[in-house]
């Protein structure tokens, strides 16, 4: 498995594919969806993949991404890392600290609502 640390490394194992396939840049294009001409110009510097093509590229490439640890890069830089700083509260934390199910069912016009009214069965006659 080859480890690419940036984009000119990936430009080169995008063509390294396409060479190891043996298919053209409008092969690659077509399968792509990408216009015309438009791996071309990725391969020869010219344009940079986007969060569109980016995909679109690996996938007619049969390629995936795969996200590991660097360790020459995290040797590097671990000493920088920070602990992240999250505010301390008791119980419950996040985005549903308040059961508010009580609340959703009160009515806001003042009439009874469907969650609180009492239905009798239907009777058969």
């Amino acid at each position: 498995m080859t480890m690419i640390r940036n984009m000119p490394e990936l430009v080169e194992a995008l063509r390294a594919r396409r060479d190891e396939l043996n298919i053209s840049h409008e092969t690659i294009d077509a399968i792509s969806g990408v216009q015309p001409g438009y791996t071309s110009k990725i391969l020869a510097g010219i344009k940079n993949l986007g969060p569109m093509s980016f995909g679109a590229l690996l996938g007619a490439l049969g390629l995936a991404v795969v996200v590991v640890e660097d360790p020459q890069a995290a040797a590097r830089v671990r000493h920088l890392w920070q602990p992240r700083k999250r505010p301390v509260s008791p119980g419950k934390a996040g985005a549903l600290i308040i059961n508010r199910s009580d609340q959703m069912l009160m009515s806001t016009n003042g009439d009874v609502d469907v969650a609180e009214a009492v239905t009798e069965p239907p009777t058969q006659n």
